[in-house]
């Protein structure tokens, strides 16, 4: 779920994991992976992950799902040609701190 996102590159992640998980169950064949955050993107472009240690980037799940779709690209667009992309992520991540279990 989106909104347990605690960072943009989170959020970006998971929305790119459900997109991805979308198209596949709409059948798509070809598919455009879009998104405003470089660092998500340049990722996802690179074979081999540069995970923080401590952190998951989800790198892996989304090449695996890439790699289902005959014809795929990732795009990186400029936040103002992305806006709604951005204000779910920044949404999901809003919710997250709204949520986040007391320790």
């Amino acid at each position: 779920m989106i909104s347990k996102s605690t960072s943009p590159e989170h959020a970006e992640a998971r929305a790119a994991i459900h997109a991805l998980k979308l198209g596949q169950r709409l059948g798509a064949q070809r598919l455009i992976l879009e998104g405003d955050c470089l660092t998500v993107i340049q990722q996802l472009r690179s074979p081999e992950p540069s995970i923080q240690p401590g952190q998951s980037s989800g790198h892996s799940d989304i090449q695996e799902l890439l790699s289902r779709f005959p014809e795929s690209m990732v795009k990186h667009v400029r936040r103002e040609a992305n806006t709604l992309a951005h204000l779910l992520a920044k949404g999901g991540m809003t919710l997250a701190l709204l949520h986040k279990p007391s320790p």
